[in-house]
């Protein structure tokens, strides 16, 4: 491990505001240098150097197989830390606000959300008896398949407080890295849920392949992911599509790349890519809580694959071709958090005149 040292622990703002310190010790934690995971190659091109909080985060990507990812980055320590003490107050700055999301927020969210994913189920044929969620959170999502699937449930979360809360609330949670634990102390299940967290782990392959060992014959891998290549074209800019807590930003041909070396087997007809849907289903889908920007599909028990089919050309030619214009984006962002903080003001207005 090689230890590496930030040098400017700030959160960004344009030159003409103020700055403030990030409270998190950024220059303190270790640094360590990693090499591909999906390839395991070690030969990486630097693309930025910043993150959307404007923290001095490396961004590189593999010239073999076109994976992006930060390094060097937090050690696995480090995040740990960094979840537990930041992740949630830098997520409601970063849409500005002071208010950071409680377990019961997030456990309404989830749970208004789990009817738009037994739906997908539902449609695709799949019916779980037994349905495993990795960052399953507050469990909101879980007791929602739950009550419309009638399946037993159990959830593994890393934070102790989220854990905590969907155990009090009657969903199973060990509180724990999935990677962690033993495949004895997990058994096998007919569905395996990964929402929105695929590009925050740090061993990405190494979870695949322990899902696929916790996978019945015939059970399903559900994956929802942020697709970047959408994140950069909505953002207008790298440097505000980047964020050290997504250590890996998949597209969808590392995506499959992913699932081709660990074993698993995407069902064609369930990939879906936010950005072929129209606006009206995307803004339909956004008030139940489905998350935008991002791939999601089913894939099932397949043959190993000794190497991906994405290459570095593949993935490099379309990022080229997306923008990178800064300061518009720099536009962008501040009238998105402002649009947030009048949000409220707006609906009690709204409700005043009514009355």
């Amino acid at each position: 491990m090689t230890r590496h040292t930030l040098t400017e622990p700030w959160s960004w703002r344009p030159g003409w505001l103020p700055r403030r310190r990030a409270r998190f010790p950024y220059a303190r934690a270790e640094y360590e240098e990693v090499p591909c995971a999906l390839c395991g190659a070690s030969d990486a091109e630097a693309i930025a150097q910043r993150d959307r909080n404007g923290l001095p985060v490396q961004t590189v990507i593999c010239r073999i197989c076109g994976l992006l990812y930060i390094c060097p980055r937090m050690s696995a320590l480090w995040y740990a830390r960094y979840y537990a003490e930041e992740y949630r107050r830098q997520m409601a700055a970063y849409h500005g606000t002071d208010l950071v999301a409680d377990p019961e927020q997030l456990y309404r969210g989830q749970y208004r959300r789990s009817s738009w994913l037994a739906a997908y189920l539902q449609r695709h044929g799949v019916r779980p008896r037994r349905i495993l969620e990795i960052g399953s959170s507050a469990g909101g999502l879980l007791a929602g398949l739950r009550d419309a699937l009638g399946a037993d449930v159990l959830g593994i979360e890393p934070g102790p407080e989220e854990a905590g809360y969907a155990n009090e609330h009657g969903v199973p949670t060990v509180c724990g890295l999935f990677e962690q634990l033993a495949e004895e102390a997990i058994g096998h299940f007919d569905l395996v849920v990964c929402s929105q967290s695929f590009n925050h782990l740090l061993h990405p392959r190494r979870v695949a392949q322990k899902v696929r060992a916790a996978l019945s014959s015939q059970g399903y891998f559900f994956l929802e992911c942020q697709d970047f290549f959408q994140v950069l074209r909505y953002k207008g800019a790298l440097c505000h599509a980047i964020q050290i807590d997504h250590p890996y930003m998949f597209v969808p041909a590392t995506l499959r790349g992913m699932m081709e070396v660990s074993g698993l087997e995407i069902v064609e007809k369930t990939w879906e890519c936010d950005a072929q849907l129209s606006d009206r289903e995307r803004q339909t889908r956004a008030r139940l809580g489905v998350p935008t920007l991002h791939v999601r599909f089913l894939a099932r028990i397949g043959p190993v694959v000794e190497a991906p089919s994405c290459t570095y050309a593949d993935v490099v030619g379309r990022l080229r071709a997306l923008p990178d214009r800064p300061w518009r984006a720099t536009l962008h962002t501040h009238w998105h958090r402002w649009r947030h903080r009048l949000r409220p003001y707006y609906h009690a207005l709204k409700k005043r005149w009514a009355g």
